[in-house]
């Protein structure tokens, strides 16, 4: 008797904690548009987006290596609607830069993985990973991206800056056309003080 209750007790433990873990682990991406947001021309790319999630996560970085070019020679966002254990959020996230879900919290100090600069994805460039480090100061770095700072790895074409970084456990990358800064700041934000009466 006492095998057969603790035999019964098992079970239903096991379905509950199942049922649990499948409702937390249960990622919808609902809609997703890329381009000149939130008004100019832009395209509908839920199918694209929602290829990248994984059991309950999604990674992936906003570019037009991904989605293609809505919106020539402007900066683009990527808006996504999802729902995450029953409740519904969005994120718009600046192309180039990664969008992770569930999202992240980001403790912990600014390591710098690699660093790629020129034609990219497959053009001619050049590991440029010396030449940002200097550019890392106080878990903060901001690096311009030109010739003039990163050299002329593919001459006549329009390059891009790619990093790949880590804050804590959490590996990112981010990317910046010629022209524009890269910026990546892992300090906490600072709480403005309140104010005496």
């Amino acid at each position: 008797m006492r095998c057969f209750v603790c035999s019964v007790l098992a079970l239903t433990l096991f379905f509950f904690t199942s049922t649990v873990t499948n409702a937390e682990e249960n990622l919808t991406i609902l809609e997703a548009h890329y381009g000149n947001l939130p008004d100019g021309a832009k395209k509908d790319v839920t199918e694209q987006v929602r290829r990248h999630v994984k059991g309950s996560t999604l990674r992936l970085e906003a570019g037009n290596d991904l989605f293609g070019d809505p919106a020539e020679q402007i900066s683009k966002k990527l808006h996504v609607k999802y729902k995450l254990n029953e409740q519904t959020g969005e994120i718009i996230i600046r192309e180039g830069d990664t969008l992770l879900l569930p999202r992240p919290e980001l403790k912990g100090d600014l390591k710098l993985i690699s660093a790629t600069w020129g034609d990219l994805p497959d053009g001619d460039s050049e590991n440029v990973l010396g030449i940002v480090k200097y550019y890392l100061k106080n878990n903060r770095l901001e690096v311009s991206a030109d010739n003039d700072t990163l050299g002329d790895p593919a001459s006549g074409f329009f390059k891009r800056l790619r990093v790949e970084y880590q804050i804590g456990d959490v590996k990112l990358a981010r990317s910046v056309w010629e022209g524009g800064t890269l910026i990546v700041d892992a300090n906490p934000p600072q709480q403005a003080p309140s104010s005496a009466k």
